[in-house]
């Protein structure tokens, strides 16, 4: 089946919000391009399963989440320098960094995708944005993770779960490491 198409607003808007974000991106394969031979690179499919599908274009590429429970993982470790190169920090050597969160995508109604994250990779979900249900259309939507001072580069999981029987496409998910004052 193939995924919904992007309507013109919602691309540029998508597009726009690339680069005006503090920082740059801490997760790979932030736009669901990378695909290695029928997986998806850079992430984890720990429940369910994925197809590639295309968006707008049919080189640009989207997850379809298969399953009534679908459960992609990465784990990424942010930045634990000085913020962006300025020398800002603390005098322990933490940092203050928030992570910006960018997530694009679409579900049917009665389906749930989420974004969530553990900020230290101990079973605890810290933060958590769902998408609207709004198939065939995409949803652009945002936050932030505030985070504690980090020291020591702590990983974080990043977790795409999708729950529900509808479906669901997932076309970019893009956290940002950014300077927090």
């Amino acid at each position: 089946m193939r995924a919904p198409t992007y309507g013109p607003l919602v691309l540029l808007l998508a597009l726009g919000s690339v680069g005006f974000e503090c920082g740059s991106p801490v997760n790979a394969n932030t736009g669901f391009d990378l695909w290695c031979g029928d997986a998806l690179c850079g992430w984890s499919v720990d429940k369910g399963d994925v197809e590639r599908v295309s968006t707008w274009h049919e080189r640009d590429y989207a997850a379809l989440l298969i399953g009534p429970e679908v459960e992609l993982t990465q784990v990424v470790v942010p930045d634990t320098g000085p913020c962006g190169g300025l020398g800002l920090g603390f005098e322990d050597g933490t940092t203050p960094h928030d992570l910006d969160v960018r997530l694009l995508g679409s579900a049917e109604p009665g389906t749930t995708v989420s974004f969530e994250a553990d900020d230290d990779e101990d079973g605890t979900i810290d933060y958590r944005q769902d998408l609207p249900s709004v198939w065939p259309e995409w949803a652009d939507v945002g936050g932030t993770i505030v985070p504690p001072p980090r020291q020591g580069g702590r990983p974080v999981v990043l977790r795409v779960r999708k729950v529900g029987e509808g479906q669901a496409a997932i076309a970019q998910v893009v956290i940002w490491d950014s300077c927090a004052w």
